[in-house]
């Protein structure tokens, strides 16, 4: 059973739903876990050169995040708005209440590849329906639907279309 903090030591609440969770607390979603793990992928089907900008569409929407790639970049939510530990801050995309955690996943940036890694999150990091194995990179590739916790994400490489 999961250790639910003491409000005494709470500093800031949230409450949703009758449910009173501290702040920075992600929102244990209760997803379906019959998801099939991700399957390698070879090498033919990733980047000869890694891009230099990476833009994320939410699914069903015309809302999108751009930018520059860098060699390591935090997906989630900033608990406050000098938190420098989140790169890719998904807050206004309502990604507390899709169950994305602080530090949900991790891209990383090398030569020849753009991979994502679930940082052991609390709802889980998918690419297309399959679910990752935490803290193991998956490579991205131009197409792909990343969700975190139920927040769908279209990943374009501007450079490639």
């Amino acid at each position: 059973m999961a250790h639910t903090p003491s409000l005494e030591t709470a500093v800031d609440v949230f409450k949703e739903n009758g449910a009173v969770y501290p702040a920075g607390q992600t929102q244990y979603l209760n997803m379906d876990t019959t998801h099939e793990q991700m399957p390698p992928r070879s090498p033919e089907q990733v980047h000869s050169v890694a891009p230099a900008t990476i833009q994320f569409t939410v699914e069903g929407t015309s809302d999108t995040v751009m930018m520059p790639l860098r060699n390591h970049m935090v997906l989630g939510r900033k608990q406050s708005p000098n938190d420098r530990q989140v790169d890719v801050d998904l807050s206004h995309l309502g990604a507390r209440k899709m169950g994305v955690s602080r530090h949900h996943a991790i891209i990383q940036v090398t030569r020849d590849q753009v991979a994502i890694k679930d940082f052991n999150s609390t709802n889980g990091t998918f690419i297309n329906g399959y679910i990752l194995k935490p803290m193991f990179g998956y490579s991205l590739r131009h197409g792909d639907v990343i969700q975190l916790g139920l927040l769908k994400l279209l990943v374009h490489f501007p450079t490639e279309d």
